[in-house]
């Protein structure tokens, strides 16, 4: 986990996000995942019966980025209608020293390996992987919006 600065605001990202399998409780789950994985702290997050939870070894009191994009895109999927909006999103931002903040929001909630600081020859590489098989809304402004 790392924190930044993004538009005058403190946020955690890098956090590790796990797709909870929907086979037993929540609560159980996510206490698997976060001793398969070693990590102490976490947030949950919940859309339609999909729950991610995002771990770290950290504790901290800053919110995180991707917590607050999943909560953002549930939205904005309840909101717009329109036939145009594709509603899982990637979110590219840059934080200096070539580095960028890359997070996927699928189905509502963060995916796995998506919350993270990468340089621009992964971001690109990972957007290509994306953009072959599927459709989402690019925010960023630092990368062109062709979806």
């Amino acid at each position: 986990m790392e924190l930044l600065t993004i538009g005058n605001k403190k946020w955690a990202v890098g956090l590790e996000w796990e797709i909870l399998p929907g086979d037993g409780t929540v609560a159980q789950e996510a206490k698997d995942v976060a001793e398969k994985t070693g990590l102490k702290y976490g947030v949950l997050v919940d859309y339609d019966s999909n729950f991610s939870i995002g771990l770290t070894q950290k504790n901290t009191k800053l919110p995180s980025a991707a917590l607050y994009l999943a909560l953002a895109n549930q939205e904005k999927r309840a909101t717009d209608t329109s036939a145009n909006y594709y509603p899982d999103w990637i979110v590219v931002e840059e934080v200096g020293d070539d580095k960028y903040w890359m997070a996927i929001i699928k189905n509502g909630i963060p995916t796995p390996q998506s919350d993270a600081i990468l340089d621009i020859t992964t971001v690109k590489d990972r957007l290509l992987d994306l953009l072959v098989n599927d459709t989402f809304t690019i925010y960023s402004p630092c990368v062109d919006r062709k979806s």
